[in-house]
């Protein structure tokens, strides 16, 4: 559905936990029809292949025969096996255009020649696209000073956390605003004396280490690969006032106060005892009313789940409590990016066909939504409408090309988004660290390491399984150390470094 695929689309931002596998191919090898003089240019997509294709196809061709003597056919990488099935896909040689991003170890790929090196062909053959693209998105797309990507220039805010909770059942108690720990805690206990059927936390189990990167202003390193490999995992994260160093934020006096707080609400039932092992899934149970709050809710998919929500318990209200207010920033601009192969027999030509869907709204609005008044209608406010289309003609193609000046918003949106939406325009600002990748090869080892420790011995305490916190946590960092902390640290702590020259120049 288009619902589904607007979410993916937004927590891209993101935060996202994506895994791929090949299910088909609609093009093959990047060749001339020497009867017509048209060249098929063959791309990658992230998503099922859209229904009734053939239809979508002979739109396109209208276009891109006409103005391009192309045609463009999909390669469709679905949401399974990420890595592997990408990396496949990417030397398979018959692509000529390809998703890329933070998300899909774009540095990485890019530093191993994978991708085309279009510093100079972007000026050439996508002029008008160049232009239009910020100079901040493109400096966020370049490794070791080269573009390798053209990457997305829309407005998100891919740390705006926060919690998402039962506004309508805060009201029925009578509770303060949530807006702290102690309102938060005050609303849990009400509900689990009150509510036997939502007894407790249910989430992930990062919860503490994000609420303390936002009490204190911190930021995350992006370590160029997917979320759940994020060096900020494992307490490395950074002043935005000073760039050129980590902090280990296991250090700080909030993150020892937090999982004391944890301790206690295990301890008084607010969180599941088999938080670690349980295969529930928060925003389930939060549709069924069985769950309190979502603990770990990006805005975008707060967005989604709201909507869901309103539509099937239409008496209920939902709330929102961002935590993150200190410290929002405008998604990276290397998150997600289209790249050209280095294998492209026809990158001028992928290139100029990148170039019409930025800088041309049919293409746009086609590539994105799929066929008016077959995929979507259009509101006389200019959003895009799919409440009356059937399963049969939903498109599900996912977009990495999110542009600000065309993108268009749905209608299908929690009646609470637009507030919110206001708000973090006002205070969100550019990532100190647009451009940097942190590069892991001379560390790997360190880090398979501390992703043992993390697993046994950090999570854990994160969720209040501990007899003494500040005991179990000094022994934790110990071992983390042991695994190689302080090694990974200094590597980060040098690249950061070395970022932050540059960017002073």
């Amino acid at each position: 559905m288009f619902k589904k695929k607007f979410k993916i689309l937004m927590s891209i931002s993101c935060v996202m936990l994506l895994s791929m596998s090949l299910i088909g191919c609609n093009g093959g090898d990047s060749s001339d029809d020497s009867s017509s003089g048209i060249t098929q240019i063959n791309m990658a997509i992230v998503g099922d292949q859209p229904k009734h294709i053939d239809q979508f196809y002979k739109k396109l061709d209208a276009l891109t025969e006409k103005d391009l003597k192309i045609k463009v056919r999909f390669q469709n990488i679905s949401w399974q096996d990420v890595q592997n099935k990408y990396n496949l896909a990417l030397t398979s040689g018959n692509l000529d255009i390809i998703p890329s991003g933070s998300w899909l170890n774009y540095s990485d790929y890019a530093k191993k020649n994978a991708f085309l090196d279009i510093s100079d062909l972007v000026k050439k053959d996508a002029p008008d696209m160049y232009k239009k693209i910020s100079k901040n998105a493109w400096s966020g797309a370049k490794i070791d000073g080269k573009i390798y990507g053209v990457p997305q220039d829309s407005i998100g805010y891919g740390n705006a956390l926060g919690i998402q909770y039962r506004e309508d059942l805060r009201k029925k108690y009578n509770l303060p605003e949530i807006k702290d720990m102690n309102s938060l805690e005050n609303y849990l206990l009400t509900l689990k004396k009150n509510e036997t059927s939502m007894p407790y936390m249910l989430d992930q189990q990062d919860f503490v280490a994000n609420y303390e990167q936002a009490a204190t202003g911190l930021t995350t390193i992006d370590s160029d690969g997917t979320c759940t490999s994020s060096i900020s995992q494992y307490g490395l994260l950074v002043d935005p006032k000073n760039t050129s160093k980590s902090v280990l934020v296991y250090d700080t006096p909030g993150y020892k106060d937090l999982v004391k707080t944890m301790k206690k609400w295990y301890d008084e039932g607010l969180v599941n005892k088999n938080i670690l092992s349980t295969k529930d899934q928060p925003e389930d149970m939060m549709r069924a009313g069985s769950l309190p709050a979502d603990f770990i809710s990006y805005f975008v998919k707060s967005r989604d789940l709201g909507y869901k929500i309103e539509k099937i318990h239409p008496n209920w209200e939902l709330g929102f409590w961002l935590f993150t207010d200190k410290n929002v920033y405008n998604t990276r601009t290397g998150h997600t990016l289209e790249s050209i192969t280095r294998n492209s027999k026809h990158p001028d030509l992928a290139l100029k066909f990148l170039n019409k869907i930025r800088t041309d709204r049919n293409y746009f609005d086609l590539m994105s939504y799929g066929i008016k008044d077959t995929n979507y209608s259009l509101t006389s406010q200019g959003k895009v409408d799919v409440s009356k289309v059937s399963d049969d003609n939903v498109f599900s193609l996912t977009p990495c090309w999110g542009d600000a000046k065309f993108d268009r918003r749905g209608t299908n949106e929690w009646s609470k988004s637009e507030p919110i939406n206001q708000s973090l325009a006002k205070i969100s600002k550019d990532n100190p660290l647009n451009g940097f990748y942190f590069d892991t090869s001379k560390v790997q080892t360190e880090i398979a390491n501390m992703e043992q420790v993390r697993i046994q011995y950090i999570q854990p305490i994160q969720v209040g399984i501990s007899q003494n916190p500040e005991r179990d946590l000094k022994a934790a960092v110990q071992k983390l150390k042991d695994a190689g902390l302080d090694k990974v640290q200094a590597e980060v702590d040098r690249q950061l470094k070395e970022f932050s020259k540059k960017a002073a120049k």
